[in-house]
């Protein structure tokens, strides 16, 4: 299964690549993907506008590219995908980030380690 994590500018380095700390949970110790197999280019950045860019009320973001990565990617790193939140399309968490921010982004890395690439944004 291929899944998405939204990207903001200060996520994406210069290089091309996108910064592990961008795959980071939140307190809650979730990180927000979107599971993009067979869905069309077009309708995974309508996804990001309605489901992340729109729900958003802290702060107004803007998504420039997404960390593409294989559930294959998430468990080589000792996490989980848990797909069970449907009142959100096609959404779903990482799930089993440890309780150190030093071993979260080990984690992260990992999974970047693993396959996991930017596609920015046309």
């Amino acid at each position: 299964m291929l899944v998405s994590h939204f990207l903001e500018q200060d996520e994406i380095k210069r290089n091309g690549d996108f910064k592990p700390a961008a795959l980071l949970p939140s307190r809650t110790l979730r990180t927000s993907v979107f599971r993009t197999d067979d869905v069309a280019e077009a309708r995974i950045w309508e996804i990001a506008d309605a489901e992340v860019v729109a729900k958003r009320t802290d702060r107004v973001i803007s998504i420039h590219g997404r960390a593409e990565m294989r559930d294959s990617a998430i468990s080589a790193a000792g996490l989980a995908l848990d797909p069970r939140i449907p009142e959100r399309e096609a959404h779903a968490d990482i799930i089993g980030w440890p309780a150190e921010v030093d071993e979260r982004l080990d984690r992260a890395l990992a999974i970047r380690e693993a396959g996991a690439y930017l596609r920015l944004r046309a």
